[in-house]
C-alpha cells in the first residue's frame, strides 16, 4: 500500500496557500493571497487523500471563494479553523470562525437570508444593489448533521438594529456531499 504523509506545522509564520495548490485544489478558491499558519496533516493514497487542519487562513478573497454561487459576498478577511477534516475533496466535518472587515453582499442574498431566517418584512424592504458591510464575524459548524451558525451578521444600516445576532440555529441539512475539486 503506497501513500505520502505530510504534515506541516507553522504555529506562527504566514504560508502561501498557492504552494498547496497542486496537491489540494480546493485551496485555489481562496484567492491567490491566501497564506496559512496551524498545523496541517495530509495523506494521499491510489484510494484518495484526506486532510486534517487547525489553523488560521487570512486574506481570503470572499468573491473567489463564493464565486460558484455567483460571488455574493465580496471582501477580504479570515477563516480559522477549530477542525477541518477533508476527504477526496468533500468537508467531512468543519468548525471555526469566519470574519470580514470592509466588504459587500448582494442585496438579494440578504433578502433570501431574511426570508430564511423569518425576519419582519420591513427588514429587508429598504435594500437595493450591493449592501456595504463594516463587519461580519460568524462562528460555524458543519457536519453531517448540518449547518450550525452563530455570530453577527450585518444588517441594513438605516434600520435598527445595525446587525443581526444569531444564537445558534441550525440554518441547513445537507442531502448529499457537495465535492469541493
Amino acid at each position: 500500500n503506497l501513500s505520502t504523509k505530510v504534515e506541516l506545522r507553522s504555529p506562527k509564520t504566514w504560508i502561501a496557500c498557492s504552494n498547496f495548490v497542486q496537491r489540494i485544489p480546493v485551496l485555489k478558491s481562496l484567492g491567490n493571497k491566501a497564506q496559512f499558519k496551524g498545523v496541517l496533516r495530509a495523506q494521499w493514497s491510489p484510494e484518495g487523500w484526506d486532510a486534517i487542519v487547525q489553523g488560521e487562513i487570512d486574506r481570503v478573497e470572499f468573491a473567489e471563494l463564493t464565486s460558484p454561487v455567483g460571488s455574493p459576498f465580496k471582501g477580504l478577511g479570515a477563516i480559522s479553523f477549530t477542525q477541518l477534516n477533508l476527504s477526496d475533496g468533500q468537508i467531512l466535518y468543519a468548525q471555526g470562525k469566519l470574519d470580514c472587515q470592509q466588504g459587500s453582499l448582494q442585496t438579494e442574498w440578504i433578502k433570501k437570508a431574511a426570508q430564511w431566517l423569518e425576519l419582519p418584512s420591513k427588514w429587508d424592504s429598504q435594500l437595493a444593489g450591493n449592501q456595504s458591510i463594516d463587519a461580519l464575524s460568524v462562528a460555524f459548524e458543519l457536519s453531517p448533521e448540518g449547518l450550525r451558525m452563530q455570530g453577527q451578521l450585518p444588517g441594513p444600516s438605516q434600520l435598527p438594529p445595525v446587525a443581526m445576532k444569531l444564537s445558534q440555529a441550525t440554518l441547513c441539512t445537507p442531502k448529499v456531499a457537495v465535492t469541493l475539486t
